[in-house]
């Protein structure tokens, strides 16, 4: 999964230590979670968040 490759990319390049992903990620969830769909939607925002949150973190890609 490609999210899971950035992720891991701005993790193993030490731009952000594990502990800080998974506090912005426990931070961003709302709502009603043990509700699957309501799951789904949240963990759909919360990534979006969380990529444009590491974004600047992430090498330019100069074609």
């Amino acid at each position: 999964d490609s999210v899971e490759a950035i992720i891991g990319y701005v993790w193993l390049s030490k731009k952000m230590q594990i502990e800080e992903l998974i506090n912005f990620l426990a931070n961003n969830f709302e709502g009603n979670l043990y509700d699957r769909n309501e799951e789904i939607k949240q963990a759909q925002k919360v990534f979006v968040k969380l990529l444009i949150h590491i974004k600047p973190f992430l090498p330019e890609n100069e074609l």
